[in-house]
């Protein structure tokens, strides 16, 4: 799961620190989703739809977190699609929340889910990061 315990945004250089770490460039656009590599999941239709993605936004990376029984045949697929150098597996994460802060959008292509916590959580993460950048840019009141 996505850790509650320290959602507030971290420094620019330890942003581009972790990027580095996970074999992102600096200043791509991240699209992120977390959970098991399952038929149920959907990470296959997600896969199948990047190339689109790319076409129009091609600084775009997929960062998949998570590990199951479809990681070699997702990254088999992804090699025929020809976008493997854009797709990072990162396997089981316990820093999905910090992957999340950095990232411009959260995907759950669940095939099958109710009210999934992983959408929740990254919610949670995503806008209180947002509204956490937002105050540090306003400017100072006047008295």
């Amino acid at each position: 799961g996505i850790r509650m315990d320290d959602p507030a945004p971290r420094r620019p250089e330890e942003v581009e620190g972790r990027r580095d770490r996970l074999g992102l460039p600096p200043g791509c656009d991240i699209v992120v989703s977390a959970g098991r590599l399952e038929p149920i999941k959907g990470h296959g239709t997600l896969i199948d739809a990047f190339p689109q993605v790319l076409s129009r936004c091609p600084d775009t990376h997929l960062v998949l977190a998570g590990e199951g029984e479809l990681r070699a045949a997702y990254e088999k697929r992804a090699g025929e699609l020809k976008i493997r150098e854009k797709v990072h597996f990162l396997g089981w994460r316990e820093d999905v929340n910090e992957i999340l802060r950095e990232s411009a959008l959260f995907v759950m292509p669940s095939i099958n889910e109710g009210m999934g916590r992983a959408i929740v959580e990254a919610m949670l993460i995503l806008v209180l990061a947002d509204r956490m950048l937002a105050h540090r840019a306003r400017p100072p009141a006047r008295d």
